[in-house]
C-alpha cells in the first residue's frame, strides 16, 4: 500500500492488503463490527475481527443488559446513551447490522462475566457461527466491563495473553 506524506513524497507502508484486521473494545467493538460489515459490502476483504466486550445490540433486552443496568465503569444505562449518540437524529436504519453475515472474517470475541454486554457478545458469536464464520469466544470469569484498565492483575494479563495468541495465530499461522 502506497501513501503520500505531508511533503508530497510517496511512502511504501509495507501493508499486506490481504492481512488487514479490525478490532476494538466496547463502543470500539461496535465500530469494528460495523466496519467489518461495511468492508464486506464494499468488497474489501479483512482477515480477522477482534471484538472485546463489544456493544452489539441496540435493543438492550438481554438478561445481562437488564441485570447490570447500573454496573461499574460501563452498564446498559450508558449503552443507551451511546446508541443515542451513535444513531443521533433518528438514523435507525444504520442501527441494524446486515442480516447477511456470510463472508465475514473469523472473529475473536471476548466477553466478561459481570458485564451488561456479556449476552450481546455471546449472541453475536452464535450468529456468526450460524453463518459458518470461525469464532473464538473467550469468556472472562470474574471480569466486568473495562476490567483490563487494571493492567497488572492476573485477570488482565490472562485476557491480553489470549488476545495476543488470537492475533499471532491470524498473522503468523496463516
Amino acid at each position: 500500500v502506497m501513501q503520500w506524506n505531508m511533503y508530497g513524497k510517496m511512502l511504501n507502508l509495507n501493508i499486506d492488503k490481504d492481512r488487514i484486521a479490525v478490532g476494538g473494545d466496547s463502543a470500539g467493538g461496535a465500530l469494528a463490527a460495523s466496519c467489518t460489515h461495511w468492508c464486506k459490502d464494499h468488497h474489501i476483504l479483512l482477515c480477522f475481527q477482534l471484538l472485546i466486550y463489544p456493544v452489539i445490540d441496540k435493543r438492550m433486552k438481554t438478561d445481562t443488559a437488564i441485570r447490570y443496568k447500573y454496573g461499574p465503569l460501563w452498564n446498559s444505562s450508558m449503552s443507551k446513551k451511546m446508541w443515542e449518540l451513535y444513531l443521533r437524529d433518528g438514523i435507525t436504519d444504520k442501527a441494524n447490522i446486515s442480516k447477511d453475515f456470510g463472508g465475514l472474517p473469523p472473529a475473536f470475541i471476548e466477553i466478561s462475566e459481570f458485564d451488561s454486554l456479556y449476552d450481546e457478545g455471546k449472541n453475536y458469536a452464535q450468529v456468526l457461527r450460524e453463518f459458518n464464520i470461525p469464532v473464538e469466544l473467550s469468556e472472562i470469569r470474574g471480569g466486568f466491563h473495562g476490567f483490563d484498565i487494571l493492567q497488572n492483575t492476573e485477570l488482565t494479563k490472562y485476557a491480553i495473553s489470549n488476545r495476543c495468541k488470537a492475533l499471532f495465530h491470524v498473522f503468523h499461522e496463516s
